[in-house]
């Protein structure tokens, strides 16, 4: 991925929020949405993008998310204002929550209906870590892909992005 690609976020609590604001700092284009909006709000002075609902997100090439489970991240992807139900689809998901094995399953087999590319990319850290810049990352998904979004994954990662495999590989570890 290049600067130039769009890039969506989802999701700016205690460690979203730091994440997000790494992509920004760093230069990249960053269109973000938050269930509570003034939580977002900040990261327009940063040069984010706030967006009234997840479906205008759907026309990024990489949606970032990192929310507190997965029903929620279903709700933010498939729900009535969820990022797959606007005119365009993103290309890849990157998802950066700890949510289950079999969630995680599932939500991969519905975006790959959508033809959507899944990567659990779950964190390590909290937020001090994250503006230390001591932030790891275990990506699982097919090669190709995790070649894409690893630089992506980096800024806000740069202590060390794993790529352990396909599947849900990385949630286990």
């Amino acid at each position: 991925m290049t600067e130039r690609e769009r890039i969506g976020w989802i999701g700016v609590g205690r460690m979203g929020y730091p994440m997000a604001e790494r992509l920004l700092k760093a230069g990249h284009s960053v269109a973000i949405w938050n269930r509570t909006k003034s939580k977002a709000d900040p990261l327009a002075k940063l040069g984010g993008l706030v967006k009234e609902s997840c479906s205008e997100l759907g026309d990024v090439d990489v949606l970032f998310t990192i929310v507190s489970e997965g029903k929620d991240l279903e709700e933010v992807y498939f729900g009535e204002r969820g990022a797959l139900n606007g005119r365009a689809k993103p290309k890849l998901c990157v998802d950066c929550s700890s949510i289950s094995v079999d969630d995680s399953s599932r939500i991969r087999s519905r975006l790959a209906e959508h033809g959507v590319e899944f990567v659990a990319a779950p964190v390590s850290g909290n937020a001090h870590v994250i503006r230390a810049g001591k932030l790891s990352a275990v990506l699982s998904v097919p090669e190709d892909a995790a070649k894409a979004v690893i630089p992506l994954i980096e800024v806000f990662a740069p202590k060390g992005v794993s790529y352990v495999g396909e599947g849900e590989l990385a949630r286990i570890c």
